[in-house]
């Protein structure tokens, strides 16, 4: 196939494969859309998408920062490098590319929910705490249920702070 009909027929060959489960197989048609249109941004995301389920966690973020460069609105590959990041435990990277996915797509519950567990890592429980509110306001039951069991009482000042180091291990080990 050639040409950006040749491109779409893969990508979308590669969106149903990954749909099926079919990682590997997604994966290279997505590469195949790429090699007959290498302009194809929402292929470099879509290919983002199934190395990030395959733990290609490097992949992943090489890919989502190609779709950025071709097309900056891609509001999904700004998440996607936030749980890249957050999978290679770089938890500022995660925040800042979290961030940025939420100021573009602010009703996004997932984001605040693996922002705040990337804040927990880095010691700002406040700011955790505040991530997991919010998206437990948009009736996100992990974060209710993670908020409450680390949240509940908590102000600046208490002695949850001290507590954070083993709250931290406690997140790591449930992921």
């Amino acid at each position: 196939m050639s040409g950006r009909k040749g491109a779409d027929a893969y990508f979308k060959s590669g969106n149903i494969k990954a749909y099926q489960g079919d990682y590997k197989g997604a994966v290279k048609d997505f590469g195949r859309a790429l090699k007959v249109n290498p302009m194809h941004a929402k292929a470099y995301l879509g290919r983002s998408n199934v190395k990030y389920n395959l733990k290609n966690y490097r992949g992943a973020i090489e890919d989502c920062n190609t779709a950025i460069q071709l097309n900056p609105d891609l509001i999904d590959a700004y998440f996607n490098l936030g749980i890249s990041y957050y999978e290679l435990k770089k938890y500022k990277e995660a925040v800042s590319k979290l961030s940025t996915s939420i100021r573009r797509k602010p009703n996004d519950p997932e984001a605040y929910y693996i922002r705040g567990k990337a804040k927990m890592y880095l010691g700002d429980t406040l700011g955790a705490c505040n991530d997991w509110q919010y998206a437990a306001s948009m009736s996100y039951i992990r974060a209710a249920k993670i908020q409450k069991k680390y949240c509940t009482g908590f102000s600046k000042n208490s002695a949850m702070e001290e507590e954070a180091p083993a709250q931290v291990r406690e997140i790591r080990d449930n992921r």
